[in-house]
Formats: structure tokens, C-alpha cells, sequence
């Protein structure tokens, strides 16, 4: 079996550990970052997607982060070659990351559960801690991405308890579940997708500080949201895009920074940074009511 860089960090660096508790004594706070839309092979706008992807390679090289998260429509199938597609972003593109990373299953991403898990060594829905965070990751697409689909709530609820200890939790949807926040983001979802009982798992988590999503190409995708569930409030963090059809919204990536609550205070926040200029477009700390106990 083919040991990728991504599998061999993971192996070597002690970083990641794939539903465990390996961590790195490594100083506050954590930092990773989130890309989102890449489609690869497909949606070329005024540049080429390869371009596009050499650039985001670049700048997620040069950010001081552990960990890198593609949050859906990694590719841009036919689905014909969408195997092959996905292992060329992965050995020409992903490879290159300094830091170990994982990916979401969006749309586009027209590939069926045993070659996405034997191109990128993970299952659609899994979950990985770093340190002092755990990151749930759901699938929220059909095989072929014409359809989509409720979240696993038997997964959701044991993932949330497996990364039960950790001080910050993240939940990454290429898709999003709230009819709310689509309300929000200009009705672009579907009702088929909204379920009332994720969220209230999500919200019933006391250590889930954010929800962040892929997928909407509008100025909205570059936004964070706050919505009420439960009488819980939790940010719902929009990760942008970089490939492909962009619509209003410009091109760029996501960095988060999670403080220890033992020694930092465990602040949360987040930049929108643009992927041509390297500039911050927005950033905000994640207010949540559980940070402040």
C-alpha cells in the first residue's frame, strides 16, 4: 500500500491521531485551516484550476497551522474518471501540504465510499482529534452528488461522544442541515437536507464551538452566522472557495486559532484571508456561551 505524506506525518510526527488520542506537546494555541470548492478538473473561471490549486498549496504552506481541512468538492466529476481525478489531486496537489490533512464529501465529489476511502486513507464520515480539538467530519452527498442526504445521526451521536474530552470541537459538513442558515444563505439548499435531529445533537454538545460549511459560491460563503437551537447559540462558519465558478464571492481560505481554556483563556477565532493577496477579509472571534464558563 502506497504511504502518502499525509499518512506518514500521521505515522512519524505524532500529530493526528484517526478517532484516538495521540497529541503533540506543542504550544497554544492550535491552528489549522479550512479550504472549501476547489473542483478539480472542472468549473475553470479566468484561471486554471491547476493554477488555483498551486496557489492554495502555496499559501497553506506558508500559514502557521497543524492541520488542513478540504471541505467538499474537492473535484469537479463527470463520473467517469472521478476516481482517477481524486487520486491526481491527492498525489499532485495534497501531497505537498507540510502538515497532515483530511477532506469532506461534497457534491462534486462524484466518487463511491471504498475508492474515497482507498485514494484518501479515511471514510466520509470520521473523526480526528489534534491536540486539544476533535473534528467531526460528515458526508452530506449521495455517491454520484445529484442528491443530498440527512447527516448519520447514529455516527453524529457517537462521534460527539468519542471526542467528548476534548476542550474544542468542530463539526465540517460540505453541506449544511439548518433550514435557518439557508434561509440565510439565500435559499440554495434543499429540505430534503435540514434535520432538526443533528442539530440538536450539535447544539446538545457542550464542547462543539463551531459548525463550519463549503458549498455556497456567494459573498455569503465568505460569512459566519449565529444561530439559536435549544437555547444554545453556535457560530456557523462559512469556508469560501477557491476553484471553479466563484460567483460574489472572493477567493480564499479560512484560518482558525483555538486557545487552551487552561492557559489561554480558550478563545476561538477565525480569518477569511484572500488566496491572491494573502490579505485578512474579515475575522472574527466565535462568541459561544460555554467559552466563558
Amino acid at each position: 500500500m502506497r504511504l502518502t505524506r499525509r499518512a506518514a506525518l500521521a505515522a512519524t510526527g505524532g500529530l493526528v491521531a484517526l478517532g484516538g488520542c495521540v497529541q503533540r506537546h506543542d504550544p497554544d494555541p492550535f491552528r489549522f485551516a479550512v479550504a472549501s470548492d476547489g473542483h478539480y478538473g472542472g468549473f475553470s473561471d479566468d484561471r486554471d484550476y491547476e493554477d488555483k490549486h498551486d496557489e492554495m498549496m502555496e499559501a497553506l504552506n506558508g500559514e502557521d497551522v497543524e492541520a488542513v481541512f478540504f471541505n467538499g468538492d474537492n473535484i469537479c466529476h463527470p463520473m467517469e474518471g472521478s476516481g482517477e481525478a481524486l487520486a491526481e489531486l491527492r498525489d499532485e496537489y495534497y501531497e505537498r501540504l507540510d502538515v497532515p490533512y483530511e477532506a469532506t464529501h461534497g457534491n462534486h465529489d462524484g466518487v463511491d465510499d471504498s475508492t474515497w476511502e482507498s485514494v484518501l486513507g479515511s471514510p466520509k464520515n470520521q473523526v480526528v482529534t489534534y491536540r486539544n480539538a476533535g473534528f467531526v467530519l460528515l458526508d452530506s452527498y449521495d455517491t454520484v452528488g445529484e442528491a443530498e442526504m440527512n447527516p448519520n445521526l447514529e455516527f453524529l451521536k457517537g462521534a460527539l461522544e468519542e471526542v467528548a474530552d476534548r476542550e474544542h470541537v468542530f463539526v465540517l459538513s460540505h453541506y449544511w442541515f439548518s433550514e435557518e442558515l439557508d434561509g440565510k444563505l439565500s435559499g440554495a439548499g434543499s429540505a430534503d437536507h435540514f434535520s432538526e435531529e443533528a442539530l440538536d445533537l450539535i447544539h446538545g454538545a457542550e464542547n462543539v464551538v463551531a459548525v463550519i460549511h463549503g458549498h455556497n459560491h456567494g459573498q455569503t460563503a465568505e460569512k459566519v452566522y449565529y444561530l439559536e437551537h435549544n437555547d444554545v447559540e453556535l457560530p456557523y462558519v462559512m469556508s469560501g472557495i477557491f476553484g471553479g465558478y466563484v460567483g460574489d464571492c472572493r477567493e480564499g481560505y479560512r484560518v482558525f486559532e483555538a486557545e487552551s481554556r487552561d492557559t489561554l483563556g480558550g478563545t476561538v477565532e477565525t480569518k477569511y484571508k484572500e488566496l491572491a493577496s494573502g490579505d485578512v477579509l474579515n475575522e472574527d472571534v466565535l462568541d459561544d456561551w460555554r467559552i466563558n464558563l
